[in-house]
């Protein structure tokens, strides 16, 4: 199992959502965050936060878990339908899934970890 955290521009996150959703991806976390550095900064999008005192540009974190065998095929998707060609475009990262517990159930571990994949095989 494979955590992915894809950081995307606002306006692509959508694109990307729908590609994976048709691809068999059913469950993700996408939150609005704030892109802060010289090499994410889109010198068209940037806006200057007062609490923050630095110029950002406004992104979207978008997080999925995956079985192993997709991951590339997902990458593929994200890059192709995230990929603007301006600076800016953003970043995937992935680490392993070691264990996870499903709150409702308690259920924890390779319990867990059975369930995750159970649902990842529906799909």
């Amino acid at each position: 199992m494979r955590e992915v955290k894809a950081i995307v521009r606002c306006e692509k996150v959508a694109g990307v959502i729908d590609a994976l959703e048709q691809e068999g991806i059913q469950a993700f976390v996408v939150d609005n965050i704030m892109g802060v550095g010289s090499h994410l900064i889109d010198p068209k999008n940037v806006e200057y936060s007062m609490e923050c005192v630095e110029q950002y540009t406004k992104m979207a974190k978008l997080e999925f878990i995956c079985r192993e065998q997709n991951l590339e095929k997902y990458l593929h998707l994200i890059r192709h339908h995230a990929y603007s060609g301006g600076s800016g475009d953003g970043y995937v990262y992935v680490t392993p899934v070691e264990t996870m517990m499903q709150i409702r159930s308690g259920k924890s571990g390779q319990a867990g970890l059975r369930r995750l994949r159970e649902v990842l095989e529906a799909t």
